[in-house]
C-alpha cells in the first residue's frame, strides 16, 4: 500500500477522514497541511469517540487530530523504529527532514506469513475453471486421474492415490497396513498434529521421539531406542523441505521388519540419495 492512501488534508471533514480510514483499512489517517507536512494523526477510535460525543460529520478534522504523535525519520534504523511501537501504536509515519511524509512503518507481533500461497499463472486458472465447470472436482474426474498418474511417474512409483488431505493419506496408509490397537508407531515430536492423530485414529499408540538438532527431522538414534516388540511402523516426517536421514532410518526399519510411511507433506520434490 502507498502512503498516499493514508493521507488526508487538515481541511477534510470528519466524514472524509472516516472514509479514508475505511478505504485504506489501516485504522489510521495521516493529516497534512497545505505544504504537505505531517501535522497530525487520526485513528478510527478517534472518529468513534468524536461521533459518540456528538460532533458532526461535517466538522473540520484540524481541531480534533492528534498533534503530538510518534513518527520516524527517513534513514532511521529498523531496530530504532521498532522501539517506537507499543500496544496502542501499530503504525508509524516516516517523514523527511521537512516533515513531509515519505512512507510508513507497520508492526504486528502476531502477523502470520504463509508457508505457501496459490499461484494461478499460465494455464492453472484455465484448468481450475475447466474442472469446476465439469462438476468433477473430487473423488474422480479426469484431473484427479491425471494427477495420480503424473505424480506417481514423478515419484518413480507404479501407483498414486489422491486423497482429500494429508491426514487422510496417513490414516489410509496405516489402515491398509493393518495397524491397530496394541500396535506402536514411532513418530517425531516436531510435526503437524495430523501425523500423531492418524495413528490415534487407528487405535494404535504413537511413540514420540526427539529430532536432530541441525535438521529438525526424526533422530535415527532415538528411533532405534524406541523400538519394542509392539512396534509395527515408523513415520519419518520431512520438515520444511528437509528430508530425514532416510539411509539410517530405512536400515533400522528393515532390520526390525517395520513398516515405514513417509510423511512428505512439506517436502514433495525433495531428494535423498537421488530418489
Amino acid at each position: 500500500m502507498n502512503v498516499e492512501e493514508l493521507i488526508c488534508s487538515q481541511t477534510f471533514t470528519i466524514k472524509e477522514v472516516m472514509m479514508c480510514i475505511d478505504q485504506n483499512a489501516k485504522g489510521t489517517a495521516f493529516i497534512v497541511n497545505d505544504a504537505s507536512q505531517l501535522v497530525g494523526i487520526v485513528t478510527d477510535g478517534d472518529i468513534r469517540r468524536l461521533l459518540l460525543e456528538g460532533y458532526g460529520l461535517n466538522q473540520v478534522i484540524r481541531e480534533y487530530m492528534h498533534k503530538n504523535f510518534v513518527y520516524a525519520s527517513k534513514g532511521d534504523e529498523p531496530a530504532d523504529i521498532r522501539k517506537k511501537f507499543s500496544d496502542s501504536i501499530k503504525i508509524i509515519p516516516v517523514v523527511d527532514e521537512n516533515m513531509r511524509l515519505v512512507d510508513f512503518s507497520e508492526y504486528d507481533e502476531n502477523v502470520h506469513i504463509s508457508l505457501a500461497q496459490p499461484q494461478l499463472n499460465g494455464n492453472e486458472y484455465r484448468y481450475l475453471m475447466d474442472a469446476f465447470l465439469s462438476t468433477w472436482i473430487s473423488s474422480t474426474g479426469k484431473y484427479v486421474t491425471q494427477f495420480e498418474k503424473d505424480f506417481a511417474d514423478y515419484c518413480g512409483v507404479s501407483y498414486g492415490v489422491a486423497t482429500s488431505n494429508g491426514t487422510s493419506a496417513l490414516h489410509l496408509a496405516l489402515a491398509a497396513l493393518g495397524i491397530g490397537p496394541g500396535d506402536e508407531v514411532i513418530v517425531p515430536d516436531l510435526t503437524f498434529a495430523a501425523t500423531i492423530n492418524a495413528v490415534l485414529y487407528t487405535g494404535a499408540t504413537p511413540v514420540i521421539v526427539d529430532i536432530e538438532e541441525d535438521s529438525w527431522c526424526m533422530d535415527p538414534d532415538q528411533v532405534q531406542r524406541a523400538i519394542t516388540p509392539n512396534t509395527k511402523a515408523v513415520i519419518p516426517v520431512h520438515i520444511y523441505g528437509q528430508p530425514c536421514d532416510m539411509g539410517r532410518i530405512v536400515d533400522i526399519a528393515q532390520k526390525h521388519q517395520l513398516y515405514m510411511i513417509e510423511d512428505c507433506a512439506e517436502a514433495h520434490g525433495a531428494e535423498w540419495d537421488q530418489k
